[in-house]
């Protein structure tokens, strides 16, 4: 009986490290594809504006490098480089994050 008693809790504490490693990986996921969507929205408002990254890169302050990165989705803006990002495309910072879901927990 001890043995089987043992044998459950270390199959539940396995279960739950499973559980645990699957939220992080699904919230990872879902990180990543909104990440994805608000690169495509600013990739698209700055090409509906007519601006090259170039262009946007001076007037957020920060380097090509760092839009090319952004519109990529390899680096997460900070929420400054958002909402100055949002100025310099005289748009309202909620346009940047259309069509992104809530993050499920």
């Amino acid at each position: 009986m001890c043995e089987d008693m043992i044998f459950v809790l270390e199959y539940l504490q396995c279960s739950s490290r499973i559980k645990v490693i699957n939220n992080i990986l699904y919230n990872y996921r879902m990180r990543d594809e909104r990440l994805k969507i608000l690169a495509k929205n600013i990739k698209a408002e700055r090409v509906r504006k007519g601006m090259s990254q170039t262009e946007l890169a001076f007037s957020v302050g920060v380097s090509y490098n760092t839009i090319c990165q952004i519109e990529q989705a390899r680096q997460t803006p900070s929420a400054f480089i958002v909402f100055d990002t949002a100025n310099a495309l005289k748009i309202p910072v909620e346009d940047l994050f259309k069509n992104i879901g809530e993050k499920n927990i």
